[in-house]
């Protein structure tokens, strides 16, 4: 059967329309090899493609990047290198989309070997219909018969294998575009991302990597630890108020009517109840004044015990055992510091990670773009050549590869500040920063979790875990004590004494004075009629406790607004992916649509390039999507206090209630 021109032409524009559902990307991206060739579903880069001539301008031949997998040894100092990575070539493997020759329509072959030259060049024919393979579904060399297709739905045939015509003429003697390599044989009929990865997985750094960097390595949670020691030395000092104190003295009057020797040796013992006790030695020998008689002793010396008793102020507290009670706590709360200062440290390391991969996609994004445009360069100077194509449009394709390429390298510049904003989180045991590696990018986002806990039981669990609450619960204990040592101070002074004194050895004098056993007891009391330094003491105190208590419910308030901040946000992210991946999937239909048009001569450069702008602003939208997904579950980590970071373990405290008042405060002079 004959086709009159008009109607073969509408007949191969609904051909080529109909595999659109397979085609994909692969459709005119075969050639090179993976940058990135691990994980779930994202984005692969072709590499340079073989020269087509020796006419091919060598700048338009160039590679998007150079290939970023390098062994351990090739690695620059300070940088992650993979344990193993080997490069996979685009198309290869269970997703296909471009054969071989000899590929037939259900993608069978080995895939596009891109060290080979492609299976028919501008200038070359192996006989029969230039291009055509063996095993296409399309029409046998020489003929015009049209194969039998649905041309109803031109966007609804997914997965139909429609082979090329090579790099030669086709069977109106027109030049296509593309470099000739069949369009979606075998394609996958998964989402035609343009952040789609290659189908086998490879060496990643994972976020896991990071988070055990930044518990191990980072500077600042040392400098955070180094509170728990500083706290414990703080314990220690207050301690020190109840020591054991040995005393001695040496008193002597060699010269002088009254010539006297005196020495003394003692220990007191502070105690916890607020009580002295004290016990000691001292001898006394030579001629003393009348009114110092009780300097001397007998020719033994003189034992003496005795001890003090607060009977008001100081009985419940004073200012030993609150500096020991507020050193406790402050010790107890360095656990807390700790564990926030993780918390901190892991979120910003999680969102160094993040930025690290979104920026490592997004140029992905920007090289497949470029490589589209670099792709179409071959067929282009094809129909330049035999004169089918204006030489503007190769121009204009020209300009596209400049635009494009110099989006290329802003997105590589944002990608090597991202890598190292991420070394200050991922280091060497030695703390040393470590740039990560290239090839060690994951291939894309991780798929999103699984449903989330009510958010009533989020903020319940976030209430009782996170460590800033827990520091302020601590810091208002603090407060109590210190308001109980103020109220005590408003009590009078009211001590009670008792000392037991005993001589030994010969008598000092005739009078035997010194012989008996001697007990003296003693009370004393003191107050300040004001009392204005106790007052003002309490006063403060008071109000401070007033701002703990509103410190207290406003940290309780934000931690569960920051955790339904991240609940909203993780939703709104994963119903942003779905409506992202939605888009993607009918931008790069619509892309492959036009990309076929133009390739028939039924469309031009400026709206192929509309369409292929377009999918790559669908693609990066999807991979912002899950960036903020991923974004929001470390912000609903942090806000739930859920993350590795070590728990605090708060150190029981006794509850101390302050000294209730004797008396009113009098009123202010």
């Amino acid at each position: 059967m004959t086709v009159p021109p008009p109607a073969a032409r509408r007949l191969r524009r609904g051909v080529a329309l109909a595999v659109l559902g397979a085609a994909g990307l692969s459709a005119g991206c075969g050639g090179g090899r993976l940058l990135t060739t691990y994980g779930p579903p994202t984005l692969s880069i072709p590499g340079p493609k073989a020269a087509a001539g020796p006419n091919a301008p060598a700048n338009r031949r160039d590679s998007v990047r150079p290939a970023l997998a390098q062994t351990d040894a090739d690695a620059p100092a300070g940088r992650v290198a993979p344990a193993a990575y080997v490069p996979q070539e685009f198309g290869a493997g269970p997703e296909g989309g471009v054969g071989d020759a000899g590929a037939g329509a259900d993608g069978s072959g080995d895939g596009f070997d891109p060290s080979a030259a492609p299976s028919a060049g501008p200038l070359q024919s192996d006989g029969g219909q230039i291009g055509q393979e063996p095993g296409d579904l399309g029409s046998a060399p020489g003929s015009t018969e049209a194969p039998d297709v649905d041309l109803s739905d031109p966007l609804s045939a997914p997965g139909t294998g429609v082979g090329g015509t090579g790099v030669g003429r086709d069977a109106n003697g027109r030049t296509p575009l593309l470099g000739g390599r069949p369009g979606g044989a075998g394609a996958d009929e998964s989402l035609p991302d343009l952040d789609r990865p290659s189908p086998e997985p490879g060496p990643e750094l994972r976020l896991d990597d990071v988070t055990a960097s930044v518990l191990a390595t980072y500077p600042l949670l040392e400098e955070a630890a180094l509170g728990r020691p500083l706290a414990a030395g703080l314990a220690l000092e207050a301690a020190g108020a109840f020591d054991s104190k040995l005393k001695a003295s040496q008193e002597l009057e060699p010269l002088g009517y009254y010539e006297n020797y005196r020495h003394a040796v003692g220990v007191e013992q502070p105690l916890m109840n607020g009580a002295d006790l004290f016990a000691g030695y001292r001898i006394g020998r030579g001629s003393f004044e009348p009114w110092y008689q009780e300097r001397q002793t007998n020719d033994g010396g003189e034992f003496k015990a005795g001890f003090t008793v607060p009977l008001l102020q100081d009985r419940r507290i004073d200012a030993r055992r609150a500096a020991l009670r507020t050193a406790a706590l402050e010790r107890a709360a360095a656990d807390p510091a700790v564990a926030a200062a993780q918390l901190d440290a892991v979120r910003n390391g999680s969102a160094a990670y993040w930025d690290w991969v979104l920026a490592g996609r997004l140029l992905t994004v920007a090289e497949r773009l470029l490589a589209l445009s670099l792709d179409r360069t071959e067929g282009l100077e094809a129909q330049v050549r035999t004169g089918e194509t204006a030489a503007i449009t190769l121009r204009d394709n020209d300009r596209l590869i400049a635009d494009r390429r110099s989006k290329v390298i802003d997105a590589e510049r944002k990608f090597r500040q991202a890598s190292a904003k991420l070394s200050l989180y991922l280091r060497d045991p030695s703390g040393a920063p470590l740039t990560p590696d290239d090839a060690l990018l994951p291939a894309q986002f991780p798929d999103a979790a699984g449903e989330l806990p009510p958010v009533e039981a989020l903020v319940n669990e976030a209430l009782g875990r996170r460590p800033e609450l827990a520091q302020l619960r601590l810091a208002r204990e603090q407060q109590v004590v210190a308001l109980a040592e103020a109220r005590n101070d408003l009590l009078p002074e009211l001590d009670a004494g008792m000392v037991v004194s005993q001589d030994v050895g010969e008598l000092s004098s005739s009078k035997g004075d010194k012989q008996p056993l001697e007990l003296d007891t003693a009370v004393m009391f003191s107050v300040p009629l004001q009392r204005r330094k106790a007052r003002g003491k309490a006063a403060q105190v008071e109000a401070k406790l007033a701002q703990l208590s509103v410190k207290q419910r406003f940290a309780a308030d934000k931690a569960a607004v920051e955790v339904q901040l991240a609940v909203a946000a993780l939703d709104a992210a994963r119903r942003q992916i779905e409506q992202a991946e939605i888009g993607v999937d009918l931008a790069e239909r619509l892309r492959a649509a036009e990309e076929s048009a133009f390739g028939l001569g039924e469309s031009d450069l400026l709206r192929l390039n509309l369409r292929e702008a377009a999918a790559a602003s669908a693609a990066e939208s999807l991979v912002a999507a899950r960036y903020a997904y991923w974004i929001a579950v470390a912000d609903l980590a942090a806000a739930t206090a859920a993350s590795p970071a070590a728990q605090p373990t708060l150190i029981p405290t006794p509850q101390f209630d302050p000294a209730p008042m004797p008396v009113p405060l009098p009123a202010d002079e």
